[in-house]
């Protein structure tokens, strides 16, 4: 009957459960699932009242919840980072455990109360990963082969063998990464031309185009969905502070733009066309660029040339991200929120982190602490780190930096690692019927 068949389906069936944002848990009305789903329910022999009751996000609520039939009809559920995960067991806890939901809310000063114990959460963290040879640029897989050997690969589940990252020299290692950079210049300007001719440029303007993107100054990559609560314009808060950091002569910084909002994302798209007009501007001209037709073939070449991939979504809504991985898989660093993936990642040398690992309550709070420590960072980190050169021109410290990231980021957080994991902790468990927390070992 019904009740053995949706048993049966538990028992085989594991979920992964992604993003808190409610637009990420799509909702119906019941009248269209009691429309659609009439002959079904009684060609099974389930009461209508059934399956709409197993899509109740909870008592009070009356849409049809797709997250929560998922989480009723399955014996695994699992976040895409260990945060994502502590977020969404305390949001579905009461289906998964019938413990009650929190109500989501931090504490007035915007963090979780100091010392309080953290109970373990019911939902699980299989943190995301990436292929590596689908964004490792050429140029750094060809350094991979001569120094870990052609099998690179099949080192990713081997993270211990990524240490002889630091024993490249220091030259070649930075020329691997000019060779990238270099690359993106190029791109960067075709794109800029072909924008420019399409928006009606002078032919002045269209010439200027060939001095913009400095491959010797700093470069900063932000490229993703353009949805609001990531925060696009964060950096342009102060635009006289911005201004100062991207202007220096000695010490020049420039700026990347790139992404997509969803159609009916009015928000998302206004974001867009205002950093559009931001960059068109005297005061960033040159400095800040955005880039159209966000693909994949531009995501490749941003997170391989740029030297820092910059992350900026309101704690705790990212649910993992998987840019900054990408970033980190061809030497470049992170500078990003402690949110998704990054609590996990970051070790100190190996990026940074903007702001402190607490959600608050009030987002003009949280955005006011996050750009703040956002600039100073900037200021007195990671510019001056980035242009400390040895004798011979080459930012010892900054390489150190970047070598620390690919061996410690790259084998962690790939497809390899992310399949393996789930294979070993959720799909042999379902088929076997033996669920429990083997170590990571």
């Amino acid at each position: 009957g019904a009740d053995e068949a949706l048993a049966i389906l538990k028992r085989d069936s594991v979920f992964t459960t992604h993003t808190p944002v409610p637009a990420g848990n799509e909702q119906f009305d019941p009248a269209l699932i009691r429309k659609y789903f009439g002959t079904w329910t009684d060609e099974v022999k389930l009461p209508m009242d059934e399956l709409v009751g197993l899509g109740k996000a909870n008592d009070a609520d009356t849409a049809f919840n797709l997250t929560a039939l998922a989480i009723r009809t399955s014996s695994w559920v699992n976040g895409v980072s260990e945060l994502n995960a502590e977020v969404a067991g305390k949001m579905w806890k009461h289906l998964i455990s019938g413990q009650p939901a929190d109500d989501g809310e931090p504490d007035d000063e915007g963090q979780a109360a100091e010392g309080a114990e953290k109970t373990p959460s019911p939902v699980h963290a299989i943190t995301n990963g990436v292929h590596a040879r689908t964004w490792i640029g050429p140029e750094v897989q060809r350094m991979l082969r001569q120094h870990l050997g052609a099998d690179w690969e099949d080192l990713l589940l081997e993270p211990e063998r990524w240490g002889k990252i630091h024993q490249i020299p220091d030259k070649e290692f930075w020329g691997v990464h000019s060779a990238q950079k270099d690359r993106l210049a190029r791109f960067v300007r075709a794109r800029l031309r072909d924008q420019q001719a399409r928006h009606g440029g002078s032919p002045d303007e269209l010439r200027a185009i060939g001095g913009m993107f400095d491959p010797r100054a700093l470069t900063i990559g932000f490229a993703r969905r353009f949805a609001t609560y990531k925060r696009a314009s964060l950096i342009f808060s102060n635009i006289h502070r911005l201004q100062a950091l991207l202007s220096n002569q000695d010490r020049p910084v420039q700026m990347i733009f790139a992404g997509k909002a969803h159609p009916a994302d009015r928000p998302g798209q206004d974001l867009i066309q205002h950093i559009f007009e931001l960059s068109r501007s005297e005061t960033f001209r040159g400095r800040v660029m955005i880039l159209e037709n966000y693909d994949m073939r531009m995501g490749r070449m941003l997170v391989q040339g740029v030297d820092v991939w910059l992350n900026t979504p309101r704690r705790p809504l990212e649910a993992s991200g998987t840019s900054g991985q990408k970033v980190a898989m061809n030497g470049s660093l992170n500078f990003s929120i402690s949110d998704g993936w990054w609590p996990e990642g970051y070790n100190g040398e190996n990026g940074w982190v903007i702001g402190d690992p607490v959600d608050y309550s009030d987002d003009k709070i949280q955005d006011k602490e996050d750009v703040e420590s956002l600039y100073d960072t900037l200021e007195n980190e990671i510019v001056p780190l980035f242009y400390q050169h040895d004798p011979n021109g080459l930012p010892l410290r900054w390489i150190h930096y970047m070598k620390t990231a690919m061996a410690t980021l790259t084998p962690r957080f790939s497809a390899s690692r992310m399949v393996a994991d789930y294979v070993r902790r959720a799909y042999v468990p379902a088929a076997t019927g033996v669920f429990g927390e083997p170590t990571d070992t």
